[in-house]
């Protein structure tokens, strides 16, 4: 886990793997302390290797997002 405070802004990121299936859980967390409303926007970035080189498989990485639970999900067409 990873905590960080700014600008009266409190941010919790905790990152963990299921057991039994190749996934990886990243949970943000933010507060707000201020007590007034805020304004925030997130940005997130993912460098999958797949692999053991990303050189070699960058290209072919395929991605899909499941629109009934908004997953990402990333595999090597290799």
């Amino acid at each position: 886990m990873v905590e960080h405070d700014e600008g009266e802004i409190a941010s919790e990121l905790c990152v963990y793997v299921a057991i039994d299936a190749p996934v990886k859980f990243s949970v943000l967390t933010l507060r707000n302390r201020s007590g007034a409303s805020r304004r925030l926007s997130l940005t997130g970035c993912v460098d999958w290797v797949l692999g053991d080189e990303r050189t070699k498989t960058q290209t072919q990485i395929v991605t899909e997002l499941d629109p009934a639970t908004g997953a990402i999900f990333a595999s090597n067409a290799y």
